[in-house]
């Protein structure tokens, strides 16, 4: 049995000219609320505005195209769109929760979400933009997450794994993706919810 719930999509059009507009428009079709970019230099995390912007805390986020893009992930509680960089060009690809085969069709058994700490405690709040410095205290490693939390408090990525049966009725993860940032509650341990 074989289960692909990776689907290719299009890349928008004006993606290369307009990377910002290509990916506030992604996510507002998709309704996905966050953005993850490994690029050449750095992270960023992002998060949808009302109006279907991306909002970030990189004053130089793509604003000279997506070249330094190595992988862009987009996610909500819904689903996902990856987007990475390939030498020939850009490849994109969806999950959607909604959209998954039925159990019975590909043996799809169930799911399980668990929390990845994202490195670092809260180090500064910024609750106008809802935006939080985290900082990692020995490297001096600093990142902005669009989730505001109060220091010394820690964060950490969602992340959905997806079950599958082989024939022989053993399970494993054929894949995952990311579903949200969380706080992570002193004391109580890292679970999603």
């Amino acid at each position: 049995m074989n289960m692909n719930i990776h689907q290719p999509i299009e890349i928008p059009t004006g993606f290369n000219e307009s990377p910002l507009a290509a990916i506030g428009e992604l996510m507002q079709n998709h309704e996905l609320e966050y953005a993850l970019a490994i690029e050449d230099d750095g992270i960023t995390l992002g998060k949808r505005q009302k109006d279907g912007t991306l909002a970030t805390k990189t004053p130089a986020f793509l604003t000279d195209g997506p070249h330094k893009i190595q992988q862009l992930y987009l996610f909500g509680p819904t689903g996902q769109i990856l987007i990475w960089r390939k030498d020939e060009g850009f490849c994109i690809s969806r999950i959607d929760d909604q959209q998954l085969p039925p159990n019975d069709e590909y043996g799809l058994v169930s799911h399980y979400d668990d929390i990845h700490m994202l490195w670092g405690n809260a180090a500064e709040t910024q609750p106008a933009d809802t935006f939080t410095m985290m900082q990692e205290a020995d490297r001096g490693f600093r990142f902005w997450i669009p989730l505001t939390i109060e220091p010394p408090q820690q964060a950490g990525l969602v992340v959905r794994h997806y079950l599958q049966q082989d024939e022989d009725g053993q399970c494993y993860v054929p894949y995952s993706r990311l579903v949200d940032i969380v706080q992570i509650q002193e004391g109580k341990g890292a679970r999603a919810k």
